[in-house]
């Protein structure tokens, strides 16, 4: 067989009793670095990566080739809501708040749009560390006199499949 379609076999683990294969990826070509490459042969450091397209900018690129500060990151998935996504669209507060409602959630077929594809819309009973209760604590939800005051600002936004409306 030529030497060009043989394929070298790839390198094992050192651990004892471990038969999984060495990690692919190199060190850093910088003399004395012992982190590991992201591009280039270089990490980030010492030049690896992708950086930011706005001239005049250094920092790594994030989303869209530009860094955080250019426009690069994502956004959070509530409509309203400016901070960055840090996880499943979301960001961190508003995260929170979907996984609290997530796990109480009712429905109502009352008012919902008809352009929506889904009847029932799903709706959301607030705990006390829900954002609404957090920003007005005064008002008690569990109390039928107790009103809340009316917001201005609803936003929405969807979570594994269903809609939440945020006061």
């Amino acid at each position: 067989m030529p030497s060009s379609t043989r394929r070298r076999k790839a390198s094992r683990c050192s651990f004892p009793n471990c038969k999984k294969q060495l990690q692919t990826r190199r060190l850093c070509k910088a003399h004395g670095c012992t982190k590991l490459a992201q591009s280039r042969g270089l990490c980030v450091a010492h030049g690896g990566g992708r950086r930011c397209t706005f001239d005049g900018c250094s920092k790594l690129a994030q989303y869209k080739k530009l860094c955080l500060s250019h426009g690069g990151g994502r956004r959070c998935c509530v409509e309203g809501c400016a901070k960055f996504v840090q996880l499943r669209g979301c960001c961190k507060a508003h995260l929170k708040y979907m996984k609290e409602t997530t796990e109480a959630t009712t429905y109502r077929t009352a008012t919902h749009n008809p352009s929506d594809s889904f009847d029932p819309v799903p709706t959301t009973t607030l705990s006390k560390l829900a954002i609404a209760f957090l920003m007005n604590p005064s008002t008690n939800a569990s109390d039928p006199s107790s009103k809340r005051p009316s917001t201005t600002n609803t936003y929405s936004a969807e979570f594994d499949g269903q809609i939440f409306s945020i006061p």
